[in-house]
């Protein structure tokens, strides 16, 4: 096997390790939350705009990563997000 091809599989493995667990799991949708993947990286000010696109840059180029090497394992982030967010909705209301 060429280096390319181990440090291929090394990152597979690796991202796997940590999307085995569902705290895993959560750890990375908290990132990408935090990176802010989902949201505009547009401001007024020029420096806090560079600021805020490299944050989202980097949360992309996981996200990107992750639907490369395990397509699966991200589509099961994403679903387990929507529940848990469905879930503390339903809290939210019922609470008197």
């Amino acid at each position: 096997m060429t280096p390319e091809v181990i440090a291929a599989e090394i990152e597979r493995t690796d991202a796997k390790t940590v999307l085995s667990t569902p705290e895993g799991r959560r750890w990375v949708w908290a990132l990408l939350e935090s990176a802010g993947v989902w949201s505009s990286s547009f401001e007024s000010d020029a420096l806090g705009m560079a600021f805020t696109s490299g944050r989202r840059e980097v949360g992309l180029e996981v996200m990107r990563r992750l639907q490369r090497l395990l397509p699966g394992e991200y589509n099961l982030i994403v679903v387990e997000a929507a529940k848990a967010m469905a879930e503390a909705q339903m809290r939210e209301q019922l609470k008197p």
